[in-house]
């Protein structure tokens, strides 16, 4: 048969603001070797909140976690952001290696263009 590769969990329902369980999502991902995925785009803004920041306590078993501060935090315009746990894949994924976009010979960290490691190709 099949194998999932991918498992969803969700912190904070757009709706009803309801959690997944990550704590034992997170222990089968372990098990099974998938990627665990935590759509933290609404409920991510409690890891601020001294009540409520145990929720997410287990958030850091995620291999990757998306957040919209924009949501909760109240910021003016949209924000997201997408973190993975393993360096280095989103340049793997992204990179086109083209060298007329992205010079070495900055007076700054060429690191930290987020050219090659986003699907937007910005430098900033």
């Amino acid at each position: 048969g099949k194998k999932p590769f991918f498992v969803n969990a969700t912190a904070g329902t757009t709706v009803l603001g309801a959690f997944d369980p990550l704590a034992e999502i997170a222990d089968v991902c372990e098990k099974y070797k998938l990627w665990l995925h935590v759509d933290a785009c609404w409920g991510g803004s409690l890891m601020f909140s001294q009540k409520y920041s145990s929720i997410l306590k287990d958030s850091h078993r995620a291999d990757s976690l998306a957040w919209n501060p924009h949501k909760m935090l109240g910021a003016p315009l949209q924000c997201s952001i997408l973190v993975i746990k393993e360096k280095g894949l989103l340049h793997q994924c992204n990179s086109a290696a083209a060298t007329y976009l992205f010079q070495q010979d900055k007076f700054y960290d060429t690191g930290y263009d987020t050219g090659d490691k986003s699907v937007q190709c910005g430098r900033k």
